[in-house]
């Protein structure tokens, strides 16, 4: 997605935000020469050309302190109240339940709310509520939240994760992980990277039979309750369409458990006279065949349209 597709500014802002970063970046250069303006006006006080250039100067002068003083002010008091919140513990302390070691930075989410956590900055492992974390490590809900270091290969929620790669957390539990070996999550065989934000996505990492077909080992699986869609990689399952197997990087598409429709868009599909990029399913009555080198049923928006009767299941 394209920056420009999701962030919409008009026109007068921009131009009010270029105008004001500029300000800001100009700030010293404008002291430094609403400086030299002034002390030649006061060289020159009975210069009118003087007092016309210096009162430039210092205009310019304050336009630019307003709003770096502005924003500078702003990050000060900021930092000032983070400092407030933080400690660096000189010896091993428990904290929420947590035992941190002497020299973690602790940023609570309050001053006064010192036995609860915002962030931990960790020097060396630490396990946070049974999850070895080093580094940075925020805090929601009172749990570990979004992106982590592992200090090593660890199981979080039964899930092996890996150490070589960062993983991220929600609320404590495993959102995304590479895991350091294949396994077993949520009945489904999974290998490499898996994710959990919406459903279940990985790469199978054996034969796993789903929806009524048999998806094989590498296939990239999404499943989300009775949704999902399966991406063939090597090897093709044992779905046929008009008989013939499919092809490599076909997605397969599924929704209320019924077969939806065959994504083609990356290895476009080459059968029966057509090159296909997409089949719909049709649960009703298909439209007629067309005419041509292509004989197979085509809807309004040029999509292959087949009948369920069309895929089957060799055993």
């Amino acid at each position: 997605m394209l920056i420009g597709d999701w962030i919409s500014i008009s026109w007068p802002n921009a131009t009010a935000m270029l105008t004001i970063y500029w300000l800001v970046k100009a700030f010293w250069p404008l002291t430094i020469l609403a400086a030299i303006a002034v002390w030649f006006w006061w060289r020159r006080r009975s210069s009118v050309g003087a007092r016309i250039v210096a009162g430039l100067a210092a205009a310019l002068w304050v336009c630019s302190a307003i709003p770096y003083l502005y924003f500078v002010g702003g990050q000060i008091a900021f930092a000032a109240q983070v400092r407030s919140r933080q400690e660096t513990l000189r010896d091993a302390t428990v904290i929420a339940g947590i035992r941190l070691p002497a020299g973690t930075l602790v940023t609570h989410p309050t001053a006064q709310a010192r036995n609860e956590i915002a962030s931990l900055d960790l020097q060396q492992e630490a396990s946070v509520y049974g999850t070895p974390l080093t580094g940075h490590v925020d805090f929601n809900n009172g749990q570990p939240n979004g992106f982590v270091t592992l200090a090593r290969d660890a199981a979080i929620g039964g899930i092996p994760c890996s150490s070589d790669a960062q993983v991220q957390l929600k609320d404590g539990k495993v959102d995304t992980c590479t895991m350091s070996r294949s396994s077993i999550v949520r009945g489904i065989p999974c290998r490499g990277e898996v994710s959990l934000s919406n459903g279940t996505q990985c790469v199978l990492s054996s034969d796993y039979r789903s929806f009524g077909v048999t998806w094989r080992a590498g296939t990239q699986a999404s499943i989300d309750g009775n949704g999902g869609s399966f991406d063939i990689m090597a090897q093709p399952p044992n779905l046929h369409v008009v008989g013939s197997p499919l092809p490599s990087r076909a997605i397969v598409e599924f929704t209320g458990g019924r077969l939806y429709g065959v994504n083609f868009t990356i290895n476009p599909w080459r059968m029966q006279g057509c090159t296909i990029n997409y089949i719909a399913v049709a649960y009703g009555a298909a439209p007629g065949k067309t005419t041509g080198a292509c004989r197979l049923p085509r809807g309004r928006d040029g999509n292959v349209v087949l009948p369920p009767t069309a895929f089957t299941v060799n055993s």
